[in-house]
C-alpha cells in the first residue's frame, strides 16, 4: 500500500490545483479588502469568476485607494496578456499604435494601471 501512496504521490508531483468558492477579505495579512467568489488556482495563478481585492489609505505606506487584483469572468489573465503582447510590439517596433491597437492598448492600461 506504501509503494502505490509513493508512486501516486510522484506521478501528481507537477499538479497544482485548488479550488476556492468564496473568499471573504476583511483587512487579511496584506491589508487588503475585498471579495473572491468561484476562484480556481492553477500553477500559482488565479482564475477567478469574480474578484475585487483593494487597500484603503492607512496614512503611511498607502497613501490613496488602490486595486491590487481583479477578475471577471476569467478574463484578468486574457487582458495581461494581450496587454503585454501589444506594449511590447510596440516598445521594440518605435512606432505608435494606429487604429484598433490604439483603443486596445488604452484601454488596457487604463485597467492594469
Amino acid at each position: 500500500m506504501n509503494k502505490l501512496l509513493k508512486k501516486i504521490s510522484w506521478k501528481t508531483r507537477r499538479i497544482n490545483i485548488k479550488f476556492t468558492l468564496f473568499e471573504l477579505l476583511l483587512h487579511d495579512n496584506r491589508e487588503s479588502w475585498g471579495i473572491n467568489f468561484f476562484c480556481i488556482t492553477k500553477d500559482f495563478y488565479d482564475y477567478s469568476l469574480f474578484r475585487f481585492e483593494f487597500r484603503l489609505p492607512n496614512g503611511t505606506n498607502v497613501r490613496r485607494f488602490s486595486v491590487d487584483k481583479w477578475d471577471f469572468l476569467f478574463l484578468s489573465k486574457f487582458l495581461w496578456n494581450e496587454y503585454d503582447e501589444l506594449s511590447e510590439r510596440y516598445l521594440w517596433t518605435y512606432r505608435d499604435p494606429e487604429g484598433w491597437d490604439r483603443i486596445k492598448l488604452n484601454l488596457l492600461e487604463k485597467l492594469f494601471r
